[in-house]
């Protein structure tokens, strides 16, 4: 027997902007809320971030090398990954004990489950990957056809991969879902923002805020005024929102223009600030046409030594240096 319980991170009835964090469950309550996901290389299931958006139009957000639980029990609500999209090779997905969605991607390290996705209560309404978005009906189908839909698990299964800790069970899982259920509930009263501690092995820090590598802020909301209007962090702008709608993170880097250049990226639906971070430089790709990766390497023989992303290092450090460009 495995009993889950994790610190609490307790929300308002307002519209809130909640950071989940590992071995944490994220109670919501009221309002409109947007909970992110923040990277964390989990073990396990109980390394996982738990959220649970109450009864307002939520919206979940999936990042890169995190494990997402979401125990939704209302509202229209959406939830976020974008670097999943439809019929991707390496996006594997499963029912668990016929009533939970589990998807696991292998390229990004997100793992998603969405507890009673198959009763009306626990769905998502909508579901946004890098393609489009995608109604609860529509991913149903497709989910069915797909040649990497590994069927119904069992939480055995489950605990055999690794992914729920030894020993879990069935009534385990369900009894924790459970739990969240009732105790989201009795806590939509709560109007104070509180941090429960729940006695258990882990002592967290603070959820980490999402930092994207190769946005500069400054940039991004003086070159874009109503993301600084919104009040909206320019981070997580970007990830959600902004690449898809063709905006630059910074100065040097053209997203429009790197992706029209390098189609594979784009036919696969990636960030493509996160693949030229990722691999772009490394496959001597070029960030935009005023900066060329293999010629900064060559002028700068100590940059390539050291094995250094060289728009990183231009960024940081090469500009000011006056370093030449080379070209």
């Amino acid at each position: 027997m495995v009993r889950f319980r994790f610190y609490e991170q307790i929300a308002t009835n307002n519209d809130d902007f909640l950071p989940a964090a590992a071995r944490q469950t994220t109670f919501a309550l009221g309002g409109n809320d947007t909970i992110i996901a923040s990277s964390f290389t989990a073990t396990d299931f109980s390394d996982g971030q738990f959220v649970a958006g109450g009864l307002g139009n939520d919206t979940y957000i999936s990042v890169k090398n995190s494990t997402l639980a979401v125990i939704d029990t209302g509202g229209f609500d959406k939830l976020v990954i974008n670097d999943y999209w439809l019929n991707n090779p390496n996006v594997y997905l499963a029912t668990v004990e016929n009533q939970h969605l589990f998807a696991y991607n292998l390229a990004s390290g997100q793992e998603v489950l969405i507890a009673n996705w198959l009763s009306e209560a626990g769905r998502i309404e909508e579901i946004q990957l890098a393609d489009g978005v995608y109604s609860y009906s529509q991913i149903l189908d497709a989910i069915t056809k797909s040649s990497n839909f590994v069927e119904n698990l069992t939480t055995a299964d489950l605990v055999e991969a690794k992914i729920l800790p030894a020993g879990t069970t069935a009534d385990d899982l369900a009894e924790f879902f459970n739990y969240v259920i009732a105790r989201e509930s009795e806590l939509s009263g709560t109007t104070t923002p509180v941090v429960t501690a729940i006695p258990i092995a882990v002592v967290l820090s603070p959820a980490p805020i999402i930092e994207i590598a190769g946005l500069d802020d400054n940039f991004y909301l003086v070159k874009y005024p109503d993301i600084a209007a919104s009040g909206m962090d320019p981070d997580l702008h970007f990830a959600t929102f902004g690449w898809q709608e063709g905006r630059d993170p910074n100065a040097w880097f053209d997203t429009d223009w790197y992706l029209m250049q390098n189609l594979d990226v784009a036919a696969a639906g990636l960030n493509p600030l996160e693949h030229y971070w990722d691999y772009g430089w490394k496959e001597g790709r070029n960030p935009s046409p005023t900066f060329n990766t293999n010629a900064y390497l060559t002028v700068n023989p100590d940059v390539a030594v050291a094995g250094v992303n060289p728009l990183e290092h231009w960024l940081f450090y090469g500009e000011s240096e006056g370093r030449p460009l080379g070209f």
